[in-house]
């Protein structure tokens, strides 16, 4: 009976969060035009198309093949145009939210996770982010998958999770390519998390996550090197931001391929020189003199390099980023309504993680995360909407920031009328007992960890 009545409450509370978060993002679809607005949802649409008219992958040395295929998808289910893309990101959103509340509910209990996912089913940036046509919409369902993937495979390190984790996190990465740096995260929190499980148990458990990406990308890999005739795991992006990011004249702040007119002559100078020499070689040595030249850039003024990254690092987190896109919800008053939302949030994520580093050793593998995601992004290029995605394991670390202000002042109440009792007739509990309906009110609002 008390099962039936768990599993009946745990439906109703992931049905109430599915909904909270689709039905806002579905109306805000509604709401904006029906147009892309941004240049990298039209080149999304084009592969897109590419694919319905029965052509094989192309543009893949830029961009990760997942998300297309995922548009193409949604165009055969559901019809074409930026609406149904709209309505299935939504949707997905919906199922992402559910998992944050696993997530927080594994890590600190049902209150928590319960905040957490309400905060990323409301929170604006994130709602608006499921009506662009742009990968970082899907990418929090993976990432979150296999974050929860993780923590339910710390106890118990069987082969099969770890395939499965795997799987995740590789489909995450055939998504968008710097979410590869979640497996250097995982990896870290496996082998020195302190559990029955012996050393070797937890290497061998790692190679097994290593198969399970290996089996996500082995398709892509296969069609890859048969079109191409060399090994190529994913493509090209990652190596092309990072020689271009670190050209003379680049800063911290996004970088425009698109528009080598706003830095200097050096910068052009640079750039049409390497693009020269890869017009006249194959695919596959254009990779190599790619990293070639970003690490000649990186020894030739390594004290640039480090100030730029730290700058970067920095900026990944900052409260008042650039635009999501260009549209007309890019005002100062839009931009002061993110940062009115994040800021608080950030300031209870810290609290939280400090209050959750030694009790609750779990949630370590949320901060390893968000660090490494922000590092590889400090690498490459920094804006606004590849923080999104991860912003829910912040979120996570929020809610239980949150709950324990509540605590500090519940327990701060308790102090004040515990002295004013002891003035009037002795103290609270003498008074009233241990089990006082403000006792246990108390008890409900501060909840339990797990």
């Amino acid at each position: 009976m008390l099962a039936s009545l768990s599993k009946h409450r745990t439906l109703v509370i992931c049905a109430t969060l599915f909904l909270a978060a689709a039905v806002p993002r579905i109306a805000a679809s509604v709401w904006l035009p029906s147009t892309t607005t941004y240049g990298d949802e039209e080149l999304y649409v084009k592969w897109a198309e590419h694919l319905l008219a029965g052509q094989p992958f192309w543009y893949d040395k830029i961009k990760p093949p997942l998300y297309p295929g995922f548009l193409a998808a949604v165009a055969v289910g559901f019809g074409e145009g930026v609406l149904p893309i709209r309505a299935a990101q939504s949707v997905l959103a919906g199922v992402a939210a559910i998992l944050v509340f696993f997530i927080g509910n594994k890590l600190f209990g049902e209150r928590t996770g319960m905040i957490a996912a309400a905060i990323f089913a409301l929170y604006p940036p994130a709602v608006y982010l499921a009506t662009i046509v742009y990968p970082q919409a899907i990418l929090t369902l993976f990432l979150a998958g296999a974050v929860l993937m993780a923590l339910h495979s710390g106890d118990c390190l069987t082969a099969i999770r770890g395939i499965g984790l795997g799987l995740l996190i590789g489909l995450a990465v055939l998504c968008v390519e710097m979410a590869v740096m979640l497996l250097p995260a995982v990896l870290i929190w496996i082998l020195l998390r302190r559990n029955a499980a012996k050393l070797r148990a937890r290497a061998t458990f790692a190679a097994t996550v290593l198969m399970g990406m290996g089996l996500a990308f082995a398709p892509w890999m296969y069609r890859n090197h048969r079109m191409t005739g060399h090994v190529m795991p994913l493509c090209d992006y990652a190596i092309r931001c990072f020689w271009g990011s670190h050209l003379p004249g680049t800063d911290v702040k996004m970088l425009k391929f698109d528009d080598p007119d706003e830095f200097g002559a050096d910068y052009k100078r640079e750039r049409e020189r390497v693009e020269q020499e890869m017009r006249h070689t194959s695919d596959g040595a254009r990779r190599s003199v790619l990293m070639r030249e970003a690490w000649q850039n990186v020894r030739r003024d390594g004290q640039r390099f480090l100030s730029l990254t730290a700058g970067k690092f920095v900026y990944f987190f900052w409260p008042w980023p650039e635009p999501i896109t260009k549209s007309r919800l890019n005002t100062p008053k839009y931009k002061a309504i993110t940062a009115a939302c994040y800021l608080p949030l950030m300031i209870l994520a810290i609290y939280g993680a400090g209050l959750a580093w030694r009790g609750m050793p779990d949630s370590r593998l949320l901060v390893a995360i968000v660090l490494f995601y922000a590092f590889g992004y400090s690498l490459i290029h920094v804006n606004f909407r590849y923080r999104l995605p991860i912003d829910p394991l912040m979120w996570v670390l929020s809610a239980y920031g949150a709950m324990g202000v509540m605590a500090a002042l519940c327990r701060q109440r308790d102090r004040s009328e515990g002295e004013g009792g002891a003035r009037w007739g002795g103290s609270r509990e003498r008074r009233d007992g241990p089990n006082s309906t403000k006792m246990m009110a108390r008890t409900r609002i501060v909840g339990t960890s797990r």
